[in-house]
């Protein structure tokens, strides 16, 4: 391992979208940054990323030095801001030849803040800090834990060195930064679910499928609605227009089909009726997509 310490003052944290450019070189001259980068890809596993209850929504990531002497060694860079779940970042002035690893703090909520630049704190409206969801660690596979699988990314990891340790405290090997190349962080333990169990479920309303149709009690308007599980022995849900029901206690990775029958005011009989179909994710409550409702 390389144990020479390089000066990094704060690190560019880069949206991985375009080249950079240096004012020493000539204007046409692209100069490529040395960085380390973290994929979601590689650390979201079956963790899904939506607008969904119980999905994750933003994560943060804190890149750590793990190749410098004490008593500096180990020390973090600033972390990254939060950033949607399906988004790359990526780090800039790192030491080239010096060895990575990346920490990461997933949330299931977007309303939250930084509590400064560069913190690796997230905080709500009232300035308190927010534990995150999820969290693990990505580098490349410690070579003497007998291969054991993470979330995702090639077990050989960008780094590749046979023989790779893990540093203490952390659980896998750093990667190895490289001048001007772009060295991901790409093998990721599995995320650790710090949240409460949550119920796989699939939630129905009528709001996209009533187009030009009104919720209300006078007639041609649409009172309430019935859903109905496909090939399921349970009895139909009933909700007003503009309420939603679920289904939960589900089977991640499904598809289900729901049959929607929409009601008049003191009405036995439905005059529309529809059909919803959707997937169920794991630990999430996942919006079904109807088709327009029709008159039967």
């Amino acid at each position: 391992m390389n144990r020479r310490l390089g000066l990094s003052l704060l690190p560019c944290i880069l949206p991985l979208t375009a080249g950079c450019f240096d004012s020493a070189t000539e204007p046409d001259e692209v100069v490529y940054p040395t960085l380390i980068a973290v994929a979601p890809a590689d650390f979201l596993g079956n963790v899904p990323c939506t607008e969904t209850a119980g999905a994750m929504r933003r994560y943060s990531a804190t890149v750590y030095d793990v190749s410098v002497d004490p008593p500096l060694e180990y020390f973090p860079l600033p972390s990254s801001n939060l950033i949607p779940c399906l988004q790359a970042v990526a780090f800039s002035f790192v030491v080239p030849d010096h060895e990575y690893v990346a920490r990461i703090q997933g949330y299931d909520r977007d309303d939250l803040s930084k509590q400064s630049a560069g913190s690796p704190h997230a905080v709500g409206d009232d300035g308190q800090v927010v534990a995150p969801r999820w969290t693990t660690e990505c580098g490349q596979l410690v070579t003497d834990l007998g291969g054991a699988a993470g979330a995702g990314g090639s077990p050989e990891g960008e780094g590749g060195a046979d023989g790779s340790t893990a540093a203490p405290g952390f659980h896998v090997a750093g990667v190895t930064s490289n001048v001007r190349f772009t060295v991901w962080a790409n093998y990721c333990l599995p995320l650790v679910d710090h949240g409460p169990v949550t119920d796989t479920a699939v939630s129905v309303n009528i709001d996209q499928a009533r187009r030009d149709l009104e919720c209300g009690d006078d007639g041609g308007e649409i009172a309430e609605f019935t859903a109905e599980l496909e090939g399921s022995t349970l009895a139909p849900l009933r909700a007003d227009c503009a309420d939603a029901v679920s289904f939960t206690g589900l089977e991640p990775g499904t598809d289900y089909r729901i049959n929607v029958l929409g009601f008049e005011q003191g009405s036995d009989e439905p005059r529309w009726q529809t059909g919803c179909r959707a997937t169920a994710l794991a630990g999430t409550v996942t919006p079904a997509t109807c088709d327009p409702l029709r008159v039967r």
